[in-house]
Formats: structure tokens, sequence, C-alpha cells
């Protein structure tokens, strides 16, 4: 980091810099980032200068840490177009109320014509959750451990619940050739729907939560 010194110092920078006459606007801009840098020095030293002070550090350190991380600059970034939607100079659009209610109601409705799809699911699964649970609780202390424990203990139940359930659909059809294909595709359809609502409903939440 390169040190300017206080605005004290900037009278010899100014005698400095304007000592060759050829170069009075390339010194005009340095002399100006001088000042600039200058007094981020002193915004920055001296922490009672406004009480946003070390919340703004804070930002502008993690702001330089993604910087480096992604190896992007300032300058790349600000010269890349904003969406509409996230654009300062247009003016954002606040929905009415019915509007927002209207769609609380949809929402509503859409969940609870998928709720009878989903609680089967969920109750045959019940075992893997469980598993999965006291897996976790084997090692508390351990992240990585927790996630294997869950991944190990989950995939046994799996392998325990769909084969009974598979036998279970067969015994409804009669242990026929054709109930065997039937119970079969039943139970893959069963596990693929069951997966796909989880992660489709995770991703509505976490679009809600975080706006992504």
């Amino acid at each position: 980091m390169i040190y300017f010194g206080t605005r004290k110092d900037l009278l010899n920078w100014r005698i400095l810099l304007l000592f060759h006459k050829r170069t009075l606007d390339l010194n005009y801009w340095l002399l100006k980032l001088i000042l600039n840098i200058s007094s981020l020095v002193d915004l920055f030293s001296d922490l009672s200068v406004t009480p946003n002070c070390e919340t703004a550090r804070r930002q502008l350190l993690e702001y330089y840490s993604l910087l480096q991380t992604s190896h992007l600059t300032h300058s790349v970034l600000s010269s890349l177009p904003l969406p509409r939607s996230l654009d300062p100079k247009n003016p954002a659009t606040i929905p009415s109320r019915l509007y927002t209610l209207l769609i609380l109601i949809r929402d509503s409705l859409a969940v609870l014509i998928q709720l009878p799809f989903f609680l089967v699911p969920l109750v045959i699964h019940t075992p893997v959750y469980v598993m999965g649970r006291l897996g976790a609780k084997l090692a508390e202390m351990e992240e990585e451990t927790q996630a294997q424990n869950k991944v190990a203990l989950g995939l046994v139940s799996v392998l325990l619940i769909y084969p009974a359930t598979f036998f279970f659909v067969w015994s409804m059809l009669w242990y026929t050739r054709i109930g065997a294909v039937i119970a079969a595709g039943i139970v893959y359809l069963f596990a693929v729907s069951h997966v796909s609502l989880i992660d489709r409903e995770f991703n509505r939440f976490r679009n809600g939560i975080f706006g992504s």
C-alpha cells in the first residue's frame, strides 16, 4: 500500500508536481487522486468521523476480497450493464395490496393441490429422514462426518424401503409378471417425483428468501 500522508503533507506534493509545467494536466489529476486517497486515509483512521465508518470499512474490505478471489476489478464490474430491475435510474414499482393478496392466494392453492402428492411420499420416506438425523447426532462436532453419516444411513434406509414398497405394490397386483413391471414403474416414478418435488420447493423457497 502506498502512503501519501495527511492533508498537511499535500503542499510538498503540490510543489513537486507543479515543478514541471509541461505535465500540468497529469499533475492535476495525480494531485486529485492523492487528495482523494488522503481523504480516505483520514476517514478510516478516525472512527469517530461518522457512525457508519466501521460498517463502511467492513463492506469495502469484503468487496475487495471478493474482487481478489474472482480475479475481477471494479472498472470491469462498473462497465457491465445492469438489468432494468436493478438499475437505480429506473423507479421501482411497488405492487398493490390486491396484487400481493392474489399472489398469496395463488401460491397457497398451488401448495394445497400438491399437498396430497407430498404427504404419502413423506410418510414412506420418514425412516430415511429419521436415520439421517440419527447419523448426524453421532458426530455433532464434525460437519463432514455428519454429512457422510446422513448419506450412508439414508442410503441403507432407501435400499430397505424401495424393495418393500415394490413387493407391497406387486402383492396388490397378484404377483403377476405385468404386475411386477407396473410395480417397478410405480416405485421408480414415486422416487423421481418425490426428489423433484423437494428440489422444486427448495429452489422456490431459496428464491423467495434470497431473491436469487
